[in-house]
């Protein structure tokens, strides 16, 4: 694991994507909701509905980009209402993932241990990996190794992180990854960004849900 590859990916995450810097100072309110809609996910597996919060938290969370509405109800990073081609399962529950590092941050929120299932972004080969519940997280990924790709995201100006970022952070199978590519990571070290990532999260529902 490459540690200096990790807090490069991390720094740029932050700079592209700063959820984390948007919710910690928004209102306790906000930040209250937003734990609800993200918990709703974590123990129902699907989109709550917008109904069930106050719409103008909604609309504010929306404005942060912190979440995602549409009729079928509500998004949060890392959870996807669209059909990403990532999904995640565990227990009773699957869901899209709104790219490869949101993937591999749900079993961290869900507290069980996931499979994910997509395909190699360039050969179309389908990739498999399953990762364990508690870290340091066993990692059993088919083909015998896979890959994460930070590509370049599409313009951002005026785009949710779901249609400019996201659509851009995908999996590689070994026959299509350069290793030695600084926005190639590792299974693990996709896995070390994704859980520092998201970690504010888990903070959030310890403290509002």
């Amino acid at each position: 694991m490459d540690k200096a590859r990790i807090h490069e990916t991390l720094r740029r995450l932050r700079a592209e994507f700063p959820l984390q810097a948007r919710m910690e100072i928004a209102p306790e309110q906000a930040q209250e909701v937003y734990a609800e809609i993200l918990g709703a996910w974590v123990t129902e597996g699907r989109a709550p509905q917008e109904n069930r919060f106050p719409p103008d938290i909604v609309q504010y969370l929306v404005g942060l980009d912190a979440i995602a509405k549409s009729s079928q109800g509500l998004a949060c990073y890392p959870f996807s209402i669209k059909n990403t081609g990532i999904e995640v399962h565990w227990g009773h529950s699957t869901v899209a993932a709104m790219c490869a590092i949101d993937a591999l941050a749900i079993p961290a929120l869900a507290r069980s241990p996931t499979t994910i299932h997509a395909a190699c972004a360039h050969c179309g080969q389908a990739v498999e990996a399953s990762v364990g519940e508690l870290p340091p997280r066993a990692i059993i990924a088919l083909p015998d190794r896979c890959f994460v790709y930070y590509g370049t995201p599409v313009n951002l100006s005026g785009k949710g992180c779901c249609d400019g970022l996201c659509t851009g952070i995908v999996f590689l199978c070994a026959s299509c990854a350069d290793p030695t590519a600084l926005p190639v990571l590792a299974m693990d070290e996709a896995v070390a960004v994704a859980e520092d990532f998201f970690a504010f999260q888990m903070n959030l529902l310890t403290i509002h849900t």
